[in-house]
């Protein structure tokens, strides 16, 4: 499978044409939460490219998946920290969960808008697209 380039970079949805922000940077207890909320980028992610076409993307010292302090990359556990990307375009991405094979997409969660969710199966390129900007 084709590595995904850059190996760090800034995450933004197409959806909303925002940049993902870390809300309540509380993350010790499990409470941060990532949301398409920004006009600029804030955060500056490391993907780690795997052999089996899956990727670990991590924002400082936190793997993407909750706020997992290791990769786990059994992809017979909810928990796995691993992601499938798929190239829809230059710079462009659907990312979805190697465990629940669901696309990731900004949600309106608990009056919080654009919330970064694997909800869905089905491809939906109206929601689940990403641009993915090289630093």
């Amino acid at each position: 499978m084709e590595r995904v380039q850059p190996d760090h970079f800034a995450w933004k949805s197409n959806n909303n044409n925002q940049y993902v922000l870390l809300q309540d940077e509380n993350i010790k207890n499990q409470e941060g939460i990532l949301e398409f909320t920004g006009e600029v980028s804030g955060l500056n992610f490391t993907l780690e490219n795997k052999d089996s076409g899956y990727v670990n993307i991590k924002e400082g010292v936190w793997w993407i998946v909750a706020t997992a302090h290791t990769p786990k990359e059994n992809l017979n556990d909810e928990n796995c920290t691993l992601f499938k990307p798929e190239k829809v375009g230059q710079n462009t991405f659907r990312i979805s969960h190697a465990y629940t094979q669901r696309s990731l997409r900004p949600c309106d969660v608990a009056g919080l808008e654009a919330v970064l969710c694997a909800i869905n199966s089905r491809a939906n390129p109206l929601v689940d697209l990403f641009t993915i900007i090289g630093s």
